[in-house]
This record gives structure tokens, sequence and C-alpha cells, in this order.
């Protein structure tokens, strides 16, 4: 509840004068990647949002069991980003970041906030990376009202 009050005052703040209905969620880091699209020039932009896990579960798909490592950053969803579009904003009262994209998923504006904000440019998508070390089906996404 309280994540979601700072999403909330953070938002208002960071946008102010808009008047937008928005779905509101709290990550623990924003990520902006770059990434390159196989052995050429192309890349693609995502934002990726992490959160902490003290206890990071891994499904094993072979054996069907689920084990439990010690915690770390997991990957909670991702949005596809368009150069030139929309990139976070530091609030300096409520020391987080935010930032305000459209998402298709849910046909509507998503405010996401966080304490902490990287870009990053790699030779290979971190978010199917993340994929492999935890699965998408345990991922709590970003909320959808």
């Amino acid at each position: 509840m309280r994540a979601m009050l700072v999403a909330l005052i953070a938002c208002l703040c960071s946008y102010a004068g808009e008047s937008r209905t928005y779905v509101y969620d709290s990550v623990d880091i924003i990520e902006l990647n770059e990434y390159r699209i196989g052995t050429n020039s192309n890349s693609a932009h995502q934002f990726i949002f992490w959160e902490w896990k003290a206890r990071v579960p891994s499904y094993n798909k072979k054996t069907g069991l689920t084990t439990y490592t010690s915690g770390g950053y997991v990957v909670r969803d991702w949005l596809r980003w368009n150069e030139g579009g929309p990139v976070p904003r530091y609030d300096h009262k409520l020391k987080q970041y935010s930032i305000i994209v459209y998402d298709a998923r849910v046909k509507n504006y998503r405010c996401v906030v966080a304490p902490m904000y990287r870009r990053t440019k790699t030779d290979y998508d971190p978010e199917v990376y993340n994929q492999q070390q935890f699965s998408p089906y345990l991922r709590r996404k970003l909320s959808t009202k």
C-alpha cells in the first residue's frame, strides 16, 4: 500500500499538469537496456523492471522440482522502448525515479517508480537470460489495474 502511495505521489509530482489515468507500480530497479540483435549491428531497446528476492525459486523442467537459491535481482516485467521515447525522471524530494509509458497490454498509461535507474548496452538480451535463471511463470508481473 505504501509503495503504491509513493508511486502515485512521485508520478503526480513528476508529471504535474497531465490529466490521465495511470496504472501504478513500484520496483527496485528500472533499467533501460539496448541490446544487439544477432550478429549484425541492429539493436533493440527495452525497459526491464527488476525486483530483489531474498530467495529465488528456480524450476527444473526435467525433474519438475523447484529449488531455491540465495537472493538476487530478478526480472519482474519488461516493456519495449522506442528511440526518443520517455526516460525516467528523478524526484529529489522523494528520492525516486519515475517513468510514464503507454502500455498496450493494459491499454493505459503506466507509472513505474524505483529508487534506482540504470542504462545499459549489452550484446545479449538480459530479460531472456534471466528467464533461464528464473522462470517467467514465477514472475510477479506489473499490475493490470
